[in-house]
């Protein structure tokens, strides 16, 4: 019989959980969410393998969704998305481990600026800045910002009607970075929506080995690819030659390690302008 006095829970925060190997080291990002000093939250687990893995529900006192996708992380975060109740939606990486006030810092940035967007940063565990150079005080980020001071798992965004470009991300057709990029110059083009930062709210996320060439040909083209499709050619053509100038100072410093992915990256980045 249907309870007509029932009421559906409501959530503020959606945090969306990619996988795609069958490990567990997502057990740790829900070890740090067990401990958040704020409550209010689901879980959408977002499983790319042929068969869901066995999720030790009663270990977390949280509400998890466990779903299905195609492989494909934007793809995967859209069906989160399609599948969220929260008023904001994140997307940690399944390596991610979260403060245990970084969702209550994340609400009161939200109530104080009354921002759609709010940015923090990812630290190591002496909270050290890892992945990107981040602005050391609170401010308000503007489309410069977003290119260069934002990635996925540090933004928090009101839920809306917009989604990730499936031809970018890892797993996609093409299997290049920039989808994150993209997605929120898109969504300031469309929705106007107030980005504000705070250093306060920290993400634990250790750095990405950069000992790839192909890694470093990838990150050029995606990024060219992403600034060439939001109409930010100038912006693009300014880092072209900024890449430049960094690889003439790396040849004459003789130190031919570094220039190799210099290089690369300037050869990924030529290659997206033209494709």
């Amino acid at each position: 019989m249907l309870n007509l006095n029932s009421k559906k829970k409501i959530f503020f925060f959606s945090i969306v959980v990619c996988i795609y190997k069958k490990d567990y080291k997502f057990y740790n990002l829900f070890k740090s969410l067990n401990l958040q000093s704020f409550k209010n939250f689901e879980v959408i687990l977002v499983d790319q393998n042929n068969c869901l893995l066995n999720i030790r529900r009663k270990s977390f006192n949280f509400d998890i969704k466990h779903i299905k996708s195609k492989k494909g992380l934007s793809l995967s975060r859209n069906i989160g998305f399609n599948c969220s109740k929260g008023e904001f939606i994140c997307f940690p990486d399944d390596d991610c481990v979260y403060h245990r006030n970084t969702l209550l810092n994340v609400h009161k940035a939200i109530n104080k600026t009354k921002s759609q967007v709010v940015a923090g940063r990812t630290t190591d565990k002496n909270f050290k800045n890892t992945l990107l150079n981040y602005p050391h005080k609170k401010t308000y980020f503007h489309k410069i910002n977003i290119i260069k001071e934002i990635c996925s798992v540090t933004f928090f965004i009101k839920n809306n009607n917009l989604r990730f470009d499936t031809s970018l991300g890892l797993g996609s057709e093409r299997n290049i970075s920039g989808e994150e990029t993209d997605y929120l110059l898109r969504i300031n083009d469309n929705f106007k929506y107030k980005i504000f930062y705070d250093p306060s709210i920290l993400i634990f996320h250790t750095n990405f080995n950069n000992n790839s060439l192909k890694k470093s040909y990838n990150y050029g083209l995606g990024s060219s690819i992403v600034l060439k499709k939001n109409n930010l050619k100038i912006f693009n053509t300014l880092i072209i030659l900024k890449i430049i100038i960094n690889l003439v100072l790396s040849l004459l410093k003789f130190n031919y390690t570094h220039t190799k992915f210099i290089f690369y990256n300037l050869v990924g980045r030529i290659r997206g302008v033209f494709t």
